[in-house]
């Protein structure tokens, strides 16, 4: 039975029988356009200001670079480029490796193996970040957690009562409340058990791009101090280590001047906020041309306005989203998010599931 018949005949049904078609099968029946991979993050430590989301080791990523290099045809930036620009849309299932925000760890992790395997990346830097001139607000709440962990009971009642929170506080449905949900369910932090602990976390967890005197009055109350992480860890590449990245061949693209979602702006906000990334971009690493991938995602800003300002911006490229591997206007590249990592405890990659989940949402995504 195809496999768009087994969705009509029922959401959940279908779901559960896409959901098991192995990998092979997808790339061979369905073949995509392009096997855009997205991460964030690759360390082997603990990273205080990264507790929001999950992230693989260097073994970890190492494995899911030979697996594709084994399983797919690789492309490169360029070649992407050539055909989309010229609307060549092939199936064959090419893939590229994609990194978003900028951390130290694309120049010192992530680059050797890619150089190892002979591989090109697409490297987007939120140019605020750059030098590690400021601290990002979701890793100044990161620090918080990271404060919160570490906390006793009563050092948590303490802390829900200077801030004010209830132990009934519950998430309303809304956008908000969904993004927070997304977040408690990357969290895999040990907390301390008490009565406030979880309404603390959901507090925290809200908190949002527009809740800056929010985020400061958090740092003060658990002695975090953005201004010294800075410069004693330096987590964001330097305006140097983006240079070398790009004399090495990689290319880098723009992720937004401070990380905004651009579906809270305005239009004139958002053509400033993506042409004055690239343009930084384009002064730091000569490129003519530079990508822009979207903060967050893409869902829902007009196509027609994009292409316009790629038009009257000619230094403008390709965008680059997050809707997994469908399809798209031309100058549009959907990647497939595969931060988290694997929980066998064998070191080997763990792609082949998250593809396979990314076809079935595909599928089931054409067949609604």
């Amino acid at each position: 039975m195809p496999l768009v018949t087994i969705m009509s005949n029922g959401k959940s049904a279908g779901r559960t029988v896409l959901s098991g078609v192995p990998l092979g099968v997808w790339a061979r029946l369905f073949p995509a356009d392009m096997l855009a991979l997205c991460y964030h993050m690759v360390s082997d430590q603990p990273l205080p200001y990264f507790n929001y989301y999950p992230f693989k080791t260097s073994e970890q990523f190492d494995a899911d670079v030979a697996f594709m290099r084994e399983s797919f045809p690789a492309i490169t930036y360029a070649e992407m480029v050539h055909r989309r620009k010229n609307n060549v849309r092939g199936g064959g299932n090419n893939f590229i490796f994609t990194f978003d925000d900028g951390f130290a760890a694309c120049h010192d992790v992530i680059r050797p193996i890619l150089q190892k395997y002979q591989l090109d990346g697409v490297f987007f830097v939120t140019t605020a970040l750059v030098d590690n001139r400021e601290l990002f607000f979701e890793s100044k709440v990161s620090l918080c957690l990271d404060a919160f962990q570490r906390m006793t009971p009563d050092g948590v009642e303490d802390l829900a009562a200077k801030l004010g929170v209830r132990g009934g506080e519950q998430l309303t449905p809304s956008a908000a409340a969904r993004l927070t949900n997304n977040r408690m369910e990357n969290f895999n932090m040990v907390l301390p058990q008490s009565a406030s602990t979880r309404p603390l976390l959901v507090r925290l967890l809200s908190l949002d791009e527009q809740d800056q005197d929010a985020i400061n009055e958090l740092c003060e109350r658990c002695d975090v101090d953005p201004v010294a992480m800075l410069r004693e860890q330096r987590p964001y590449m330097t305006s140097n280590q983006i240079r070398a990245m790009a004399d090495a061949g990689f290319t880098i693209g723009a992720h937004g001047v401070a990380h905004r979602r651009l579906q809270s702006m305005s239009r004139r906000e958002v053509e400033s906020d993506i042409v004055e990334s690239c343009d930084r971009v384009r002064y730091l690493t000569d490129q003519k041309k530079v990508p822009f991938a979207f903060p967050y995602s893409g869902h829902g800003l007009d196509r027609g306005f994009l292409a316009d300002l790629m038009r009257r911006h000619d230094f403008i490229e390709l965008y680059f989203d997050t809707g997994g591997i469908r399809r798209d206007a031309a100058f549009v590249v959907n990647r497939v998010v595969v931060d988290r990592p694997s929980q066998m405890t064998e070191v080997r990659s763990n792609l082949p599931g998250l593809l396979q989940a990314s076809w079935a949402r595909r599928r089931a995504w054409i067949a609604r």
